[in-house]
């Protein structure tokens, strides 16, 4: 049980919750009361508990592994999961009553979009412009949006996150437009969607636990987006965000500051695992031992030369499609050469030796290899606001800096 002083104005306590394609993962959160302090001010932050200080519980639970993908059972999976966490969160030293929900591929899709608009003669920039831009857009994206991850045939969108996170007046960038006179007017905007049942079934459950819980629901995308332009050290204007956890490998374009591109493939490291317990005869859950005592270089002569002789041709086979997606991205702009890799496992950094060990010249600018860098405490620590230490699970880290700092502080529906 929680006490405070009766000087001392009790903190909100909120709770998280990760959907993943291979786990699910929950948290009570005690959030701060200070606003997020920009780097460039010149008085020192207040300082604050350490945000693995105020996950105050957590639990997670693994999605029943199938050795052949089935979207009926995975549905189900995620259904036992999240109901476990949710009975292991209702342990923890107080239930929320509020929750943020954040999703990983493939549950959504988004996209990043630059709507540009051109005036016969000068313009005022108002609110009523702005919406009507966004929802032409907007209108647009969902005519087009193809079917997610269906609970049922005929599923529908429906609207997670539609954002502008870039404002030009002119051919400049400006924080503040409205009320402003311009020529032109350029926005870019993010806009994600998720299956409307798959939604409605993920607060059932949630409800089902804590009845008056309010639930927002956010894409890890977005999320992992604004934490990291914070976190990361300035010099990192322009990067590629690489998480290839569970199913899926997600990558986010940033240039110039800017989230431009969000693609996706399907060979994750439970792919990559699936494919090589298949070579080596074996199952699952043993080949994913065996790449952890293999990355950790604990590996005995045998098991180091069985393990690599079967990851040829797999690590072919997953830079086959990273190339690919890779490719798409100088279709619209140059390629980024600092990847940063998200991961919890020691497996995870399999990833990297992949694309370190992998010639990728033919798609850099500048005719170099890319810096392929595994994020950890030292890379989020750029910033002297967040230099603490990480949770174990780097993803609510991430997800709880998002709530703590910035969720709270956004100026309006649609402006970051």
């Amino acid at each position: 049980m929680f006490f405070t002083s009766s000087k001392e104005k009790e903190k909100e306590i909120v709770g998280i919750i990760d959907i993943g394609s291979s786990q699910i993962s929950g948290t009570i959160f005690e959030l701060s009361d200070k606003t997020e302090i920009s780097p460039s001010k010149t008085v020192p932050p207040v300082e604050d508990k350490p945000i693995a200080d105020r996950l105050l519980f957590s639990c997670d639970e693994k999605i029943t592994f199938s050795e052949t993908p089935d979207a009926s059972r995975f549905l189900s999976a995620i259904s036992e999961a999240l109901k476990k966490v949710m009975v292991g969160l209702k342990a923890g030293p107080k239930i929320p009553t509020r929750f943020f929900v954040f999703l990983s591929s493939p549950f959504f899709v988004s996209q990043a979009r630059v709507i540009n608009y051109e005036g016969a003669k000068p313009f005022l920039v108002n609110d009523i412009l702005i919406e009507n831009l966004i929802k032409t857009e907007t209108d647009k994206f969902l005519a087009t949006a193809h079917q997610i991850f269906p609970v049922s045939v005929g599923d529908s969108h429906e609207i997670i996150e539609n954002k502008i996170l870039r404002v030009k007046l002119n051919g400049y960038e400006i924080k503040e437009p409205i009320g402003k006179t311009a020529q032109s007017l350029s926005l870019s905007q993010f806009i994600s969607v998720g299956p409307k049942e798959l939604l409605n079934k993920l607060e059932l459950l949630i409800h089902s636990e804590k009845a008056d819980a309010k639930i927002s629901f956010h894409t890890f995308s977005l999320t992992a987006y604004q934490t990291f332009t914070r976190l990361i050290d300035k010099k990192y204007r322009n990067f590629v965000l690489i998480d290839t956890g569970g199913e899926i490998t997600d990558l986010l374009v940033v240039a110039d500051g800017l989230l431009v591109e969000h693609l996706s493939f399907p060979k994750g490291k439970n792919y990559l695992i699936r494919k090589l317990a298949k070579k080596m005869g074996t199952v699952f859950a043993e080949a994913s031992s065996s790449l952890e005592i293999y990355q950790s270089g604990q590996a005995s002569i045998v098991l180091k030369n069985r393990l690599e002789s079967a990851l040829v041709e797999i690590k072919k086979d997953w830079l086959g499609s990273f190339k690919e997606a890779l490719a798409k991205v100088t279709e619209t702009v140059f390629l980024p050469e600092n990847f940063f890799i998200l991961g919890d496992d020691k497996s995870d950094e399999i990833f990297v030796d992949f694309i370190e060990k992998e010639s990728m010249i033919e798609l850099s600018l500048s005719q170099n290899n890319f810096d392929v860098i595994f994020v950890d405490n030292s890379i989020l620590s750029g910033n002297s606001i967040a230099k603490q230490r990480l949770p174990n699970n780097l993803f609510l880290f991430v997800e709880s800096y998002y709530c703590d700092k910035i969720y709270s502080k956004t100026a309006s529906l649609y402006f970051l």
